[in-house]
């Protein structure tokens, strides 16, 4: 995913997981271990409910991957744009996983993508690993 000022996927990812810890102030930052010896500049990266965000970057990944090398339709690959890599960010956390997990998936990662699923436009969801 390359722009015309050539801003890469960890850029965007980056700024858009600082922008969900910035902006949403319900998201669980605590990291493992005693909050009290906890640097707050991780906080935004390492929190609890960013990882989540991490996970989303892998997924997208492959989706890039998929389309780099034409296993996906060229229509399809279009739609991963940085507005939607935004979106899955700013909308999906660990905390919700860890919910879907327990009730539904005995998974972590299937519990994500169900959470991605409905986030994503029709023809990308059956790309999802």
């Amino acid at each position: 995913m390359k722009t015309k000022n050539n801003v890469g996927l960890l850029q965007y990812a980056v700024s858009f997981i600082q922008e969900a810890a910035q902006q949403q102030p319900q998201r669980d930052l605590g990291m493992p271990g005693n909050r009290h010896y906890q640097p707050k500049q991780l906080q935004p990266y390492l929190g609890y409910d960013q990882w989540a965000s991490f996970c989303i970057v892998v997924e997208w990944a492959w989706l890039l991957a998929l389309a780099k090398h034409k296993e996906m339709p060229v229509s399809t690959a279009k739609l991963l744009t940085p507005e939607l890599l935004r979106k899955l960010i700013l909308e999906v956390t660990t905390t919700e996983m860890t919910k879907l997990e327990r009730s539904k998936t005995n998974h972590d990662i299937l519990a994500l993508l169900e959470l991605m699923e409905p986030l994503l436009p029709e023809p990308l969801r059956r790309w999802l690993h």
